[in-house]
């Protein structure tokens, strides 16, 4: 997936999303959604 959010900019958020900013929370949740569809694509092609 060419705009795949790279891991290295989620990877190392600790878990307090209260503290992150809107930029990062966005990031982590774009990444998320990125990941789970191409999993999906990939093991559910059916979906």
């Amino acid at each position: 997936m060419a705009d795949l959010v790279p891991s290295e900019g989620v990877r190392r958020y600790p878990t307090n999303f209260r503290a992150m900013t809107k930029e990062a929370m966005e990031a982590i949740s774009l990444r998320g959604e990125q990941l789970t569809r191409t999993l999906l694509a990939h093991y559910c092609p059916q979906l």
